[in-house]
């Protein structure tokens, strides 16, 4: 679906970015290989990695942040998430070559604690059996 952008024309880019869980799995699949999509470089593996140093961390998860990404641990594995509103969720745990694509309930509060807390569960749980 098309992007949202501002008066100016620029797309908004953190937020208003309606993904199928299809598509944040192409993106997770796409930073699995590198950056490329069949074959074809879309972004540096300079720029993931840089955008998976830690910056900073949320005072509501607890998890590092680098440039777009949540950085954690599930399951003992190194991963990176981004969350989206109502609990959608993009992980990749690059020592399982494992994307996870989560499409959630826009009704219920994904904030930290609570149902997010539920959504990592799950996360953990999948990446405890791959």
């Amino acid at each position: 679906p098309p992007w949202v952008t501002d008066p100016q024309g620029y797309y908004m880019g953190g937020n208003e970015m309606p993904f199928s869980p299809m598509g944040l799995a192409r993106i997770g699949n796409m930073v699995l290989d590198d950056g490329r999509v069949d074959g074809q470089q879309i972004i540096s593996k300079a720029w993931i990695d840089t955008s998976w140093q830690p910056r900073g961390r949320s005072r509501f998860s607890g998890d590092q942040y680098g440039y777009g990404w949540f950085l954690t641990r599930f399951a003992g594995q190194q991963a990176a998430y981004a969350r989206g509103y109502g609990g959608q969720m993009l992980v990749v745990v690059p020592s399982q070559q494992l994307s996870i694509a989560i499409s959630s309930d826009p009704t219920r509060p994904a904030r930290s604690g609570g149902f997010f807390d539920d959504l990592r569960g799950l996360v953990t749980h999948i990446v405890s059996l791959a």
